[in-house]
């Protein structure tokens, strides 16, 4: 039975607990609550139990049943219904805020939020119509005004869907001041007669009156609502854009085909009114406020747009090392100098959500998915206080807002939820951030507006400006964009990107467009995501000519974008000197030094400098301790020789998120180096479900070549040889395979083809490799040369001792091998790397089991 005075902590259907009452009306009361499950506040609307409410219980339930149907964010969402012997409990959406009528009473707001606010209200109306229900009491104490200022819809416990006419006398259902003249004569009903009543409430919120007349006497209101004219002297006197003026009228129509064709037809009225007709932002005493319509007229701005995609790293696990080579991909950079000094807010944007209920085609859905996610990255960059972080380490993540935020470390989330039909969506945006006991996310600031689907560069403008209306910042650049087929063009072949990976078809379209568009900063960001993810992939150089040749000539090299697009392509042609001149120039350039630490470390890692590297990420963990950047802070420590803190790094990243693959990835490399083959092949399989790369079906392929699986081992490599031809590495694996499964003939050519491939090699990766095929073609002189030339340049690491141990076990000079076994074993490297059949020799018995120590050599 239901509890007529509810006490604080009572537990509702042992799942709601009672905070507080917080309002009271003729069917019953509003408590806020607890909902113990979800951890989330709840509003639960009680019905009295007084045993002669049936007439309000069948409402009560019909309430229900009806906001069940509608999902849009403009409308109060209902979570649950309670049904008792003689009564019933609704769940919903807890608004913290007031009702519009108390809204106005109390505090002075802007001509240009009254209208959001009716733009607001009319998109909830619209969604309900869609689903064919007529709300019939459309009133601003049915309109509740959150904090975040945005309107909601609520009380649907008089609505009904349109085909149903037998009802309660509707002359008495609803409330008078806001009848529609239909109602009040007790007609049919439908979707015209709410218009009507929103007209009314239109008329009142932005001239302050009714129109039509005083409201004290009900009779005279009801007959002056019915026959009597409207009250124009307020419209006239009014500095209302005609164009309103003249919606307005059409709303307030007597006859209902002179009212506008439907609520949708309103909306994009109001929308059209605001692009064209931007009104002032001064509230009734004169002062200025900060809000801003959501459908201002939109200016052209300008910005860098971050286009980040995965960072892939090339981590070809070989028999005798790992190799790490960081690309260019999902480099961050901003549009904007921090003039402050201080440290930027890191910003994390989820890719959009949506709920078309299949109006929207899947193609459709996900052009307008990349374009708002894109162009408020796009509108996060250009902030002075914020960096985005990029899309490669949010799309990584799981779960719900609040355990996104904490495993990206950020300090804000902007969410993006999408309600479309099949011609335009409704957008509302909200930036959150942790509240005080971090165990929810609060709302900072809203918006919303409406837009059509098949105008992205349109889109593109509005999401970049509401983004901004979210930080109440304004640009003093334009946002220049190509013209509406070009940037269609972009927005498909990026989300193809996003959602497929590089192609070469990619570039081959980017390639068509035209000069200006070529030189749009976003462009030039996205052919260089693609370029290098293809060169990463396939190990074709030819890729890295076609970026040289796409972006603009050094000498023409100036902005932020510009110099970040030079750096990557400099550091990925080993052309570090150039990469140190860019990377000097986006210092004198005044970028923020946060990025430049991480380019610094980028660079490092790739000259070899792992020292700086760990250096630098280290600073990054301690500014934003979030997954990826305890990854790279592993992944430098392992490269400098330190496998206990490259463990402890990556235990923190998998702890924030234990299904992101790059952890389990990396997770999966350690543990292959390690010996602990079980666990390696555990957590590369998890990744490979994700990332079917050639790195990750190389580095699965060791773990079962060393698990002695070569069933298993051989399709592997075989797979990732297509998808990088040539590639030494995978050409060295699969020899290995071929020849401890006695194809010695095959195995030859393949360590022949290693060797041409690395022959001539500078760095230490390529020597060791280059000595190792050598070795295993019988040629010891030229072998221990190799290997001698690579412990120059990297003398103490695993992956060197494990060279010299191969190369010296196949000269079969043993001390030698012994010594560089026990030297690789030290520094980390298991027992399994040893179980190859060229290391019998460096056991008295034969076998592994004497590997767990290695013998000293004698004197």
């Amino acid at each position: 039975m239901t509890d007529p005075d509810l006490q604080p902590q009572t537990l509702v259907a042992n799942r709601y607990r009672v905070v507080r009452r917080i309002g009271q009306g003729g069917m019953g009361q509003v408590f806020l609550a607890q909902d113990t499950q979800l951890e989330r506040d709840v509003a639960i609307k009680q019905l009295r139990g007084d045993g002669s409410n049936h007439k309000q219980l069948h409402r009560f339930e019909r309430e229900a049943k009806f906001l069940a149907k509608l999902n849009h964010p403009c409308i109060v969402q209902v979570y649950d219904y309670i049904s008792e012997a003689d009564g019933g409990s609704l769940v919903m959406e807890y608004i913290d805020g007031v009702d519009l009528a108390r809204k106005l009473r109390e505090e002075g707001t802007s001509m240009a939020q009254r209208l959001q606010w009716l733009y607001q209200i009319m998109a909830g109306l619209s969604c309900a119509h869609n689903a064919g229900i007529l709300h019939r009491d459309l009133k601003p104490e049915n309109i509740l005004i959150g904090r975040n200022g945005n309107a909601k819809l609520t009380d649907f416990g008089i609505a009904r869907e349109q085909h149903q006419n037998t009802e309660l006398t509707q002359a008495v259902i609803g409330s008078y001041a806001y009848m529609s003249p239909e109602q009040i004569a007790d007609e049919p009903l439908d979707f015209k007669s709410d218009l009507f009543s929103f007209g009314i409430v239109a008329y009142s919120i932005l001239l302050g009156c009714h129109p039509f007349g005083a409201t004290g006497n009900t009779l005279k209101l009801l007959q002056s609502i019915s026959a009597g004219s409207l009250d124009e002297a307020p419209l006239a006197q009014s500095e209302l854009p005609d164009e309103l003026q003249e919606l307005l009228r059409s709303l307030l129509a007597k006859d209902k085909a002179e009212r506008p064709a439907s609520s949708q037809a309103v909306c994009e009225a109001l929308a059209t009114i605001c692009q064209e007709h931007p009104l002032s932002d001064t509230i009734e005493d004169g002062s200025e406020t900060t809000e801003l319509p959501p459908l201002t007229l939109l200016t052209r701005q300008s910005s860098t747009m971050l286009l980040p995609r995965t960072q892939r790293l090339r981590r070809w696990l070989t028999i005798a090392a790992i190799a790490v080579i960081t690309l260019g991909a999902g480099l961050w950079f901003s549009g904007a100098n921090n003039s402050s000094g201080l440290i930027p807010k890191a910003v994390a944007v989820l890719p959009p959500s949506f709920d078309s209920e299949g109006k929207l085609a899947d193609a459709d859905q996900r052009l307008v998915g990349g374009t708002l996610y894109q162009a408020a990255q796009q509108g996060i960059v250009q902030l002075p206080s914020a960096e985005a972080i990029p899309r490669f380490e949010v799309a990584a993540q799981e779960g719900e807002p609040l355990q996104v935020l904490t495993a990206l470390a950020a300090e804000e989330i902007i969410v993006t939820e999408a309600y479309c039909d099949r011609t335009w969506c409704d957008i509302n945006l909200n930036r959150l951030a942790p509240s005080e006991d971090q165990q929810r996310l609060k709302v900072l600031a809203s918006a919303t507006f409406r837009t059509t689907v098949d105008r992205y560069a349109m889109l593109a403008e509005r999401m970049y400006l509401h983004i901004h209306k979210l930080y109440d910042y304004q640009s003093e650049t334009q946002l220049q964009l190509p013209d509406e087929s070009e940037y269609k063009v972009f927005a498909e072949q990026y989300q193809d990107y996003v959602t497929s990976g590089a192609k070469i078809s990619q570039l081959d379209t980017l390639d068509q467009l035209s000069p200006q568009t070529k030189d749009w900063a976003s462009v030039q960001i996205l052919y260089r995501e693609v370029a290098l993810d293809l060169y990463h992939d396939t190990g074709n150089a030819k890729a890295l000519e076609r970026l040289e040749q796409f972006l603009p000539a050094a000498n023409r090299t100036d902005t932020e974008a510009q110099l970040t697009n030079q750096f990557a392509l400099a550091r990925n042609q080993r052309n570090f000197k150039q990469a140190r001149h860019w990377l000097d120039r986006l210092q004198s350039l005044g970028v923020e030094h946060t990025k430049l630490t991480e380019l610094e470390g980028l660079l490092a890692l790739s000259q070899g400098d792992y020292p700086q590297a760990v250096e630098s990420f280290r600073y990054g963990v301690e500014l934003r301790p979030s997954v990826h950047n305890y990854f790279r802070l592993s992944m430098a420590s392992w490269l400098n020789g330190d496998l206990a803190a490259a463990r402890d790094n990556i235990a923190q990243a998998h702890q924030l998120n234990p299904n992101d693959h790059k952890t389990n990835r990396f997770r999966g490399v350690i543990a292959l180096w390690s010996g602990d083959l079980d666990d390696a092949t555990a957590a590369l399989t998890q990744a490979l479900s994700i990332e079917r790369s050639a790195i990750v079906l190389n580095n699965l392929g060791v773990a079962h070549l060393l698990q002695g699986d070569y069933a298993q081992a051989h399709p592997l490599l075989t797979e990732a040889l297509d998808i990088a031809p040539n590639d030494p590495q995978t050409l060295f694996n699969l020899a290995d395979t071929y020849q401890v499964k006695g194809d010695e003939a095959k195995a030859r050519e393949l360590y022949r083809q290693v060797a041409e491939l690395s022959a001539g090699a500078s760095d230490a990766y390529t020597l060791r490799l280059h000595a190792q095929a050598l070795a295993h073609l019988n040629k010891p002189v030229v072998a221990i040369d190799a290997y001698q030339n690579a412990r120059q340049l990297d003398a103490d690491s695993g992956d060197t001792h494990y060279t010299g141990a191969l190369v010296y076990a196949l000269a079969g000079e043993e001390i030698s091998a012994r010594l560089s076994a026990k030297a690789a074993l030290e520094k980390g490297m298991g027992t399994a790397w040893f179980s190859l059949p060229w290391f019998n020799n460096l056991c008295d018995q034969g076998g592994t089991d004497c590997l767990t120590q290695v013998k000293q050599p004698e004197a």
